[in-house]
C-alpha cells in the first residue's frame, strides 16, 4: 500500500504571471484550469519524466537524488509524485508528492537532504525527502494521478549485480526518449558501478552526473 510522504520544498515554485485586466485574468483562469486537465490528459511528449538518479560516494551515501524533466507548465504539480522501491519485498514504502507551480523546460531536483547535495552539486535540490533510501539497487517510479507514467528499474528486484545498478554511481535518460511505464535500458546511459568512489564534487569528477544534460525530441533535433 502507498504511504504518503509530502516531500518539503526548499524554495516556493512559482510562475509568474503579469498583472493583467480583468478579461486577461478570466484568460488566466482559463489556462489554470486547462493545466489541471492536462496533468491527466495530455500527450507523453508533455508529461514529466525520470532523466537521471544518483547514488553518490559522500558520507551515508549522499547525495541520494532523482532528477525530473518538465518540458510543459504544469502549475499544481500535486498530481505527481515519485516513488522507490523496496529492493527485497517489492513493498512501495515512501512516495513524494510534489507542489507549487513547475514552469516548463524545467529540472527539478528531489533529494534525500540538503547540505551534502548542495556540497556534491553546488546548488540546492528543488525538494527534500529525508526517507529517500536509493542506493544504487532500487527502482524508483513516477506517478501522475496515482498511476505510474515513467520507471527507471525494476521494480521489487533488487538492482544488485545487474546491468541497471548504479552503487556509488549515477544513471541518466537519453535525449529525445519520452517517460514510459515499462523500464527500457536501451534509454539509460550508466556511469558504472563505484565511478564517484573517491570524489567529493560533481565539478571535479572524472565521470560527473550528466546534470540537465537531458533534451526533449525537439530540442534534440536542433
Amino acid at each position: 500500500s502507498m504511504l504518503g510522504s509530502a516531500a518539503l520544498p526548499l524554495a516556493r515554485l512559482r510562475c509568474h504571471l503579469p498583472r493583467a485586466s480583468m478579461r486577461m485574468r478570466f484568460a488566466m483562469h482559463a489556462v489554470l484550469v486547462a493545466s489541471k486537465l492536462c496533468v491527466a490528459l495530455c500527450s507523453a511528449d508533455c508529461e514529466p519524466r525520470i532523466t537521471g538518479v544518483i547514488d553518490g560516494p559522500l558520507p551515508q551515501g549522499t547525495p541520494r537524488a532523482i532528477e525530473l524533466y518538465f518540458p510543459c507548465t504544469v502549475l499544481d504539480a500535486s498530481a505527481y509524485a515519485v516513488g522507490w522501491k523496496d529492493e527485497t519485498n517489492g513493498v512501495r514504502t515512501l512516495l513524494t508528492s510534489l507542489s507549487g507551480c513547475i514552469q516548463g523546460s524545467k529540472f527539478v531536483y528531489i533529494a534525500s537532504e540538503e547540505s551534502r547535495f548542495t556540497q556534491w552539486f553546488a546548488f540546492a535540490p528543488d525538494f527534500v525527502n529525508a526517507s529517500i533510501s536509493i542506493d544504487g539497487n532500487d527502482a524508483v517510479e513516477l506517478f501522475s494521478n496515482g498511476s505510474a507514467i515513467d520507471r527507471f528499474g525494476i521494480p521489487g528486484t533488487d538492482g544488485t549485480r545487474t546491468l541497471w545498478e548504479y552503487l556509488d554511481g549515477w544513471a541518466y535518460r537519453s535525449s529525445a526518449t519520452l517517460p514510459n511505464p515499462d523500464f527500457d535500458i536501451d534509454v539509460w546511459t550508466f556511469s558504472g558501478k563505484n565511478a564517484l568512489d573517491g570524489d567529493s564534487s560533481n565539478a571535479n569528477s572524472y565521470n560527473p552526473f550528466p546534470t540537465a544534460a537531458y533534451q526533449t525530441p525537439t530540442s534534440a533535433q536542433t
